[in-house]
């Protein structure tokens, strides 16, 4: 994060208890102004109990939490610069859409002609002009689901946090909802907060991600760094497919390093500062990057037979099994050059570069 950049939260040793169980665990976190931020993780891991700090529906046990360098907890929820957008929508039933949208302007004691105006704007935004006399029973999930978005950002928070807001839809309305998210947020200049479980909906939109395990903040960073580049076996399971191999380290210099994966198996991969010699290790190396070659084309290629395959589409996965009994999973794309796909028993060779190899730390 660049220094330049404002931070609109703070978490400063933040630690949430509900009696003698802690949700969270020490959390120092900066999210920037303007930003489209991920809480990533599975079920249970305190993305939603942070995000409910933030909105005041939960208390903070030690720490404190900032909004724009200030103080605000001691704040009611409908006093903060802050705004929610739940995964059940929450829209008012008896309501039309701009009733919904101009409800928490009057709220404020917004003017008629404010709110008539901001209203209007709000729904052209998202293309609900049409349905603006419409109450929610009579719209489609996505348009609820816009409905609830502009109803939130009417009345200009600092900050819009998103508790799984996409997680209700069906997987083509979610692919599309999440492109409009970001265009949203682009446009509104609004700092966007998002919770989410759904590693490829966090990859797609966010600018930062922080991946949570069971209430500890384990990794930091944008989409791309995080994949490629997982700080442990924590973040490198939950972010993709993987495969994580227990090695040793048998040689080193200073172009690359030797691991023996099993007796009979050993990689090469690039040289890497701080590793000693029969040192234990775990190799991260994703199914993709891993690509299948025929036995007569490179007799150095590492030896596998297919034990089973899954067609998905796009790509096949592969579970291989290599020297040592090691399975290897691999996803081989199923691109212009259309083949069919190979048998179960099958003998091939597999080749990947030595940039591939990432070693995860305990």
């Amino acid at each position: 994060m660049e220094e330049s950049q404002s931070v609109a939260i703070e978490f400063q040793k933040v630690v949430k208890k509900f009696g003698n169980f802690t949700a969270i665990h020490n959390a120092n976190l900066k999210i920037n102004d303007n930003e489209f931020f991920t809480l990533l993780g599975p079920s249970g891991c305190g993305k939603t109990t942070l995000l409910r700090m933030v909105a005041g529906f939960e208390d903070v046990t030690e720490g404190n939490i900032l909004l724009f360098g200030q103080k605000f907890m001691h704040l009611p929820p409908n006093k903060r610069s802050v705004n929610t957008v739940f995964q059940q929508y929450a829209l008012f039933p008896h309501m039309t859409v701009y009733e919904n949208v101009a409800f928490g302007l009057r709220m404020k004691g917004w003017s008629k002609g404010n709110i008539d105006t901001t209203v209007r704007e709000m729904l052209d935004l998202v293309r609900l002009t049409p349905f603006a006399e419409r109450k929610p029973n009579q719209l489609s999930g996505g348009q609820q689901q816009r409905a609830a978005l502009v109803r939130a950002i009417a009345p200009k928070p600092k900050v819009l946090l998103l508790d799984e807001p996409l997680s209700a839809l069906d997987l083509k309305l979610r692919q599309a909802m999440r492109m409009e998210l970001k265009q949203l947020q682009k446009e509104t200049g609004i700092t966007f907060v998002f919770v989410t479980h759904d590693q490829e909906e966090a990859l797609a939109m966010s600018d930062r991600i922080a991946v949570m395990s069971e209430g500890v903040i384990q990794q930091i960073g944008k989409a791309q760094q995080i994949y490629e580049g997982p700080k442990n076996e924590i973040v490198a399971k939950f972010i993709g497919e993987t495969n994580i191999l227990d090695a040793s380290v048998v040689g080193l210099n200073k172009e690359e390093t030797k691991y023996r994966i099993a007796e009979d198996f050993i990689i090469t991969g690039e040289s890497v500062e701080g590793l000693t010699k029969n040192q234990n290790v775990k190799i991260l190396l994703r199914p993709e990057k891993i690509r299948i070659t025929p036995l007569n084309v490179n007799a150095t290629a590492l030896r596998g037979v297919i034990e089973e395959s899954m067609y998905l589409g796009t790509d096949t996965e592969y579970q291989v099994k290599v020297s040592g009994g090691v399975i290897l999973k691999i996803r081989d794309q199923n691109g212009f050059e259309r083949r069919e796909l190979i048998s179960l028993g099958s003998h091939i060779g597999l080749s990947f570069s030595k940039d591939s190899i990432r070693i995860l730390s305990s």
